[in-house]
């Protein structure tokens, strides 16, 4: 990387695009910058634009199933048959733990999508 292609550096929640929100993080290459776009009509127009390209969201980074099946397994976390995930991890004082396991995991993986897209962002 030479010294003029500096990496920008961003908070991760403001690369990751949640699948609950109205406005789309995404990387404009040709003026190096992450921008939001509220207007999703535009997100879609853009999908063709190759100097544009949107942030994965939470789901396609990690979905929740599967981060909840790993973390389950990871920590050896039985739940009593009839009982749901969540709720017996926050009666269990886990649910936090989770949380923090899930957002590890797709800071991990945004950082792969960021080198397999040549995008130079550093993820504070």
């Amino acid at each position: 990387m030479s010294l003029l292609c500096k990496k920008v550096k961003k908070e991760f929640h403001e690369l990751v695009n949640y699948q609950m929100s109205e406005s789309r993080a995404y990387f404009d290459r040709t003026q190096n910058e992450v921008e939001i776009c509220e207007d999703i009509s535009f997100a879609e127009d853009q999908t063709l634009n190759d100097n544009i390209v949107f942030f994965p969201t939470d789901e396609e980074l990690y979905p929740y199933h599967e981060a909840m099946f790993d973390f389950l397994n990871e920590y050896g976390i039985n739940i009593p048959q009839g009982e749901r995930a969540k709720p017996y991890l926050r009666e269990n004082g886990l649910l936090f733990n989770f949380y923090i396991y899930r957002e590890s995991e797709m800071k991990r993986r945004l950082l792969m999508w960021l080198n397999e897209n040549d995008i130079q962002l550093e993820i504070i």
